[in-house]
Parts: structure tokens; sequence; C-alpha cells
């Protein structure tokens, strides 16, 4: 619309229709943008549906999307729209419209580097009291301050998280704030109570045959013995993490196992090899728009090419991760690549 056709819509409705029927219509709206986007994640991303909330059919028409591209487009030319209504229903009293869409979003808000925009979804959804919504909301936040290495606020949500799931008897909730208490514990440098909280949730999601959740424990148990030098068990766990994601279909997991991998490479020496693992990791980044894959494996790459020599390639790498970190305020990938960077200028004698 026009902004001038706008206004006159809304005026005239205010005017002509009784405020019931005004609510009616916007439910309509609400319950059809729910709905379709919970369809279009389950085909954007099936292997994460465990992880979503489940919600009614809309009583209006739907689209037909039936391949992850269609879905894709979808949610990506909708976004603005899909925020505002999220918005709306926060702010006008749709409690669980305002927790279930930011729930349902997550994914692809954290795969499209919009930190923020999720951030500010999760908190409205705190407003709503309802008790599973704010295990989600919770949870998002976690999942999102970690990423951003606010790690006191994520471990704070991810506990408040655990307690909300344990004293509701939902054993499947404890999942992802283990998990992220796991990653938090692990970026510690405390990797004894690490794997303490990985291993149970992997204990979790394997009991329930969540394989996306075993999958991220895996991978994150398998970087613990990364860290601690054990390359031959932390290998045995990104294959394993690699053989689930291909199974399921899930690029993201794909493309963190070959990160792995590549790394194990990298520090070993295998420098082809892992070029290798962090050019294929690249591909499935962008084919998919996962930003932070992208910023990994461009870090990655970044140092291999330093450690080489190949100082004019490994700068234009460690840039393009800079601007991505920078973008979407992931400030562990913005330390590294900065860091990346202060190497090759050092090595260069440029010490100012």
């Amino acid at each position: 619309f026009h902004d001038l056709v706008r206004t006159h819509a809304t005026s005239t409705a205010a005017r002509d229709d009784a405020e019931p029927a005004r609510r009616a219509a916007l439910t309509r709206l609400l319950d059809h943008y729910r709905h379709t986007a919970s369809m279009a994640m389950d085909a954007a991303y099936p292997y994460d549906r465990d992880g979503r909330p489940r919600g009614s059919p809309a009583g209006t028409p739907t689209l037909e999307l039936p391949d992850p591209a269609r879905a894709t487009a979808w949610l990506d030319t909708e976004l603005p729209n899909l925020l505002a209504v999220a918005r709306h229903a926060a702010e006008h009293g749709w409690p669980e419209h305002a927790w279930h869409l930011p729930a349902t979003l997550h994914r692809h808000l954290r795969t499209r580097g919009r930190y923020r925009d999720a951030e500010t979804l999760h908190r409205q959804a705190l407003t709503t009291g309802d008790p599973l919504g704010e295990l989600y909301a919770v949870v998002g936040l976690g999942d999102i301050h970690r990423l951003q290495g606010r790690y006191e606020q994520a471990t704070n949500h991810f506990e408040r998280a655990l307690a909300i799931a344990r004293s509701t008897g939902n054993r499947a909730g404890e999942l992802q704030p283990l998990r992220g208490l796991g990653e938090i514990h692990r970026r510690a440098g405390q990797h004894e109570r690490a794997t303490d909280h990985f291993g149970r949730a992997l204990a979790i999601a394997r009991s329930a045959g969540n394989r996306t959740g075993e999958l991220d424990t895996l991978f994150g148990i398998g970087t613990v013995h990364l860290l601690q030098g054990r390359y031959e068990l932390a290998a045995d766990h990104y294959e394993q993490t690699l053989e689930i994601a291909r199974s399921t279909g899930n690029p993201t997991g794909v493309l963190s196992a070959l990160g792995g991998l590549g790394a194990i490479h990298r520090l070993q020496g295998r420098y082809e090899q892992a070029i290798d693992h962090y050019e294929q990791a690249l591909t499935i980044a962008r084919t998919t728009g996962y930003r932070l894959g992208e910023l990994n494996a461009l870090r990655g790459l970044g140092t291999i090419h330093r450690l080489q020599g190949r100082y004019e390639h490994a700068t234009d790498h460690y840039e393009q991760a800079l601007t991505i970190a920078r973008t979407t305020g992931h400030r562990a990938g913005e330390l590294s690549a900065l860091r990346g960077l202060g190497t090759i200028h050092r090595l260069h004698g440029r010490y100012e």
C-alpha cells in the first residue's frame, strides 16, 4: 500500500468495523503467518523439526512450499512481516503467537545472522507468562548471547531454562540448556565440566531420538577432545557428526563436521586436506546462507594461508570473516579475525 492508502484503510476500518471484527481479522492474519512459518521452517530445516513448537493449522488458505528453496525464499521475503507480526502479537495481547513465532523462526534468524532481531523477539516472548513459551525464549536468548560472546548472560539464561525444564518435568527441554552450558564451559577451558554437560545432553538426545541434538553434542565432545590434543578421538566424533548430518540432510551439521576435521588436518600439518575441508564447508555455508558457518570457514582458510606464507590470501579471508563477524555481532569471530590480521602485519614488520 501507498502510505496514504494505508492510512485511509486504517481509519475506515476503525470507523466501520467493530473491535471484535477487527481483532478476529488480526487473529486470522496471525494464525496464517504462524502456520505458514511452521510449514516453511519444516521444509527449509527439516532436520531441526524436533527443536520447534508445533501449532494448529490455520483457517485460511495456505501456500504450497514443496521444497527447501521455495520455503527459504518465502522466509527471506516475508521476514520483515514476520518480525512485525511477532512484535504486534506481543504488544497487543496475543501471547501464544508472541512466543510461538520467535521459537519457530529461531533457526532461520540464527542462520541469517539476525541475532539482534532474535534477541528482541525472545525478550518480548518472556512477557507472555506461558511456561513453555518462557522455556523457548530463555533458551533462544542463551543461544544468541553465546554466539555474541556474552557468556555470563548466556549462562544465566541456560541455567534458568534448565530449572524451568526440570520443574515442569520436561526432560527433552533439558537438552538445549545442557548443550549450551557445555559450549560455554568448553570456551572457558573447563573441559571436564563441558564433557559432563555434553554427555548428559547426548543421553537425552539419544533417548528421545533427536538426531540433531545427538549431532550437536557429538560435535561439542569432539571439540573438547580437539582442544585437549586428542586428535584421534576428536576425528572419531566429527566423523560420527558428519555421518548423522548427511543421513538426516543437515547441511549445517555437515559444514560443522568438515570444519572440525579441517582443524585436525591443520594442526597436524596436512594443509592441503585442511583447505579441501574448509572450502567444502565454505561452499555449503554460502549456498545455504549460513553466516556463522561462512565466518568459521573463512577463518580456517585464512589461518592455513597464513601458515603457508600466502599473506595476501590470508588477509582477504580474515577481512571477509571480520566483516561478517561485525555485521552479525559475533564477538568471538571478530576477535579471531583481528588476531589473524594482527599476526600478518607483525610478520610483515608493520608493528604499529
